[in-house]
C-alpha cells in the first residue's frame, strides 16, 4: 500500500477565531508531523494506513501524537481531488476502522484516530486500552479520563487541536479537494466537534451526531448534569453563534446523554443550521459515523445524490399544525406527526405518531389531544435505513 504520510506539508490557512484564549491559535492551526504507526502491528486494518498524528504538545513543549488510520480511495480521483472526511468518536470509543474502510470505498478519503492517545483495542474498556507509546498520556503517566475533572480540560484541548491537526493533514494531501472536507463528530466527540467548528471555519460541513450545547438545560439524570464538575467554559452553547459552516443535526428522541430541549435550543442558536434528522427510538452509539442520512448529507453537498428533504418551523393554528417544505429531495413520499402527552419531555418520555398530510410545500395534521410537544418527519426514500429529516421540536404552553 502506497504511504501517504509525511511530515511536511502545505502551510495550513489561517485560522478565522480564537477560542477567548481558551486555546492558542498558533497551536490549533500549526502543520502537525505525521509518522508511521506500522510498529504497531496488531493494529494493522487492510486497506487502511496506520499513522501518528501530532496531537497537543506536553507541558514543556515535547511533541505527542495520537494513533490514527488513514486511507486514500481506489476510485477515479475527481478533477478537483477527492473529497475527506475526520471521524471523531465518542467518549469511550476509539478509531472506526470499518467505518473508515466505508468511507473510502464510497469515494472519500478519510482520517479516524483515537484522541485519547489509546491504541484501538476493543477487547477492553477505553480506560484500560493500551496507551500509544508517544500519546500525551504516556509521557505524563496518565490515562485521559472524562469523568476527572483534573483530566477533562486537557483531554478537551486535545480533541480540538487532534481535529485541525487531522484537518491541516489533508489539506496538505494533494489528491485532496480542500474545500470538501468535512468533519463527522459522535457523541462527546460531537460535543467537542462543535468546538472545533467553531474554531476551524475551513470545513465544508460538520455531521453532528447526538452531541449539543445548552447542558444546563436537562435533566438532573443526564450525564452532564451529574458529571463532577464539568466546567461550563466548555459547554458548546458558548461557541454555537461562531461556527459558519453548515451543520447537519442527527439526534433521538430518548438519548441518554442529550435531551431534546439541550439539541434543539442548540440548533436554534446555530446560524449555520443546515438540517435535522430527530429519529424516534434512535440508539446511541458509534454507528452514528455509519448513518445512511449521514452520508447522504454529505454526498449532496459534494454534487454526488440529491439533496435530502427540509422542513421549516413549525406553525399552529387552533388544533391543526403544519411544518413548510423548503426542499422536497426526491418528493416526499411517507410524511409523520410526531408527538407527545407529557408535561416535561425527558429522556423517558414515549413518543407517538400520525400520519400527516404531504402537499407540494407544506405538511399538515390534526394535533391529537393532549399533546404537549410535537415535530414532523418526513422521507423521500422509504426502502432501506428509515432515517427520516424533522422540523423543529416545538412545546405547546399549558
Amino acid at each position: 500500500m502506497k504511504k501517504f504520510f509525511r511530515a511536511s506539508l502545505a502551510a495550513a490557512a489561517l485560522p478565522l477565531f480564537a477560542a477567548d484564549n481558551l486555546f492558542d491559535e498558533a497551536e490549533l492551526f500549526r502543520i502537525p508531523e505525521v509518522r508511521s504507526a506500522a510498529h504497531y502491528e496488531k493494529y494493522r486494518v487492510e486497506g487502511l494506513e496506520s499513522i501518528l498524528l501530532e496531537s497537543m504538545p506536553d507541558a514543556d513543549g515535547g511533541k505527542c501524537f495520537v494513533f490514527a488510520y488513514f486511507a486514500l480511495p481506489e476510485s477515479p480521483m475527481p478533477e478537483k481531488g477527492y473529497p475527506a472526511v475526520v471521524l471523531q468518536h465518542g467518549n469511550t470509543d476509539t478509531c472506526f476502522p470499518m467505518i473508515a474502510k466505508r468511507w473510502r470505498d464510497r469515494g472519500y478519503a478519510v482520517i479516524s484516530y483515537d484522541h485519547y492517545g489509546n491504541l484501538p483495542e476493543t477487547a477492553c474498556s477505553y480506560m484500560d486500552r493500551p496507551v500509544v507509546g508517544e500519546s500525551l498520556q504516556a509521557k505524563r503517566k496518565f490515562k485521559l479520563n472524562s469523568r476527572d475533572p483534573r483530566m477533562r480540560e486537557i483531554w478537551a484541548k486535545n480533541i480540538w487541536s487532534t481535529a485541525t491537526h487531522a484537518h491541516t493533514f489533508l489539506r496538505g494531501c494533494k489528491k485532496l479537494d480542500a474545500d470538501k472536507i468535512f468533519l463527522v463528530g459522535v457523541s462527546h466527540g460531537a460535543l467537542n466537534g462543535l468546538i472545533v467548528a467553531a474554531l476551524d471555519h475551513r470545513f465544508a460541513g460538520f455531521a453532528c451526531c447526538y452531541g449539543c450545547g445548552y447542558l444546563d438545560l436537562g435533566s438532573e439524570k443526564t450525564p452532564y448534569r451529574t458529571m463532577d464538575g464539568f466546567d461550563p467554559a466548555f459547554d458548546p452553547k458558548n461557541f454555537l453563534d461562531k461556527i459558519s459552516s453548515p451543520v447537519f443535526w442527527v439526534v433521538g428522541t430518548n438519548d441518554f446523554a442529550f435531551e431534546q430541549i439541550c439539541w434543539q435550543t442548540s440548533i436554534d442558536h446555530t446560524p449555520s443550521t443546515d438540517n435535522q434528522a430527530a429519529v424516534i427510538g434512535l440508539d446511541h452509539g458509534a454507528r452514528a459515523a455509519n448513518y445512511d442520512v449521514v452520508y447522504r448529507w454529505i454526498d449532496a453537498r459534494c454534487g454526488r445524490d440529491a439533496a435530502l428533504p427540509q422542513l421549516g418551523n413549525n406553525i399552529r393554528k387552533h388544533d391543526r399544525v403544519a411544518c413548510a417544505v423548503l426542499c422536497a429531495g426526491e418528493g416526499i413520499k411517507e410524511a409523520k406527526l410526531c408527538f407527545a402527552r407529557d408535561a416535561v419531555v425527558t429522556r423517558e418520555t414515549q413518543w407517538e405518531t400520525v400520519d400527516a398530510d404531504i402537499a407540494p410545500d407544506k405538511l399538515s395534521a390534526a394535533l391529537p389531544a393532549g399533546a404537549t410537544a410535537y415535530f414532523f418527519s418526513a422521507l423521500d426514500r422509504v426502502s432501506g435505513e428509515k432515517m427520516p429529516v424533522s422540523s423543529p421540536f416545538t412545546t405547546i404552553a399549558r
